[in-house]
């Protein structure tokens, strides 16, 4: 696993331009081979049964603010296109808006959140 001691700032541009590399095509795909199951983590959606929802690899930790974990497998897991989207950059999609670090692009307040006790709160989640 890799610590992570300083918070990236990408924009979403640059972290938009990244899923279109050949960096994440070939990290996509080493974990979508490493990794047999294909359920969406929150609703646990099977795409094997039904494949009427579109699967999405997501970061668990946000891309544009842990650049360093962009391609860690440990970063990763498999969603469902309607959780990834109501998740954003939250830790799960049952939380809503209200999050105490909703980072998400929309929502980052005009005064800057505690990078530090955001950082602290990522960095113990285990992956």
């Amino acid at each position: 696993m890799v610590e992570i001691t300083k918070l990236s700032n990408k924009t979403v541009k640059e972290a938009q331009s990244f899923y279109s590399s050949k960096e994440w095509k070939d990290c996509r795909k080493l974990f979508l081979e490493n990794n047999s199951s294909r359920e969406c983590v929150y609703c646990m959606h099977d795409f094997t049964v039904d494949s009427s929802k579109k699967l999405n690899l997501d970061h668990i930790k946000p891309l544009r603010f842990y650049w360093d974990l962009r391609t860690e497998q440990s970063n990763l897991q498999i969603t469902c296109e309607d959780c990834n989207k109501t998740k954003k950059n939250r830790r799960n999609p049952e939380e809503g808006k209200t999050t105490d670090f909703d980072l998400s692009v929309r929502s980052v307040p005009k005064k800057p959140y505690n990078k530090q006790k955001y950082f602290n709160y990522l960095n113990k989640r285990k992956m």
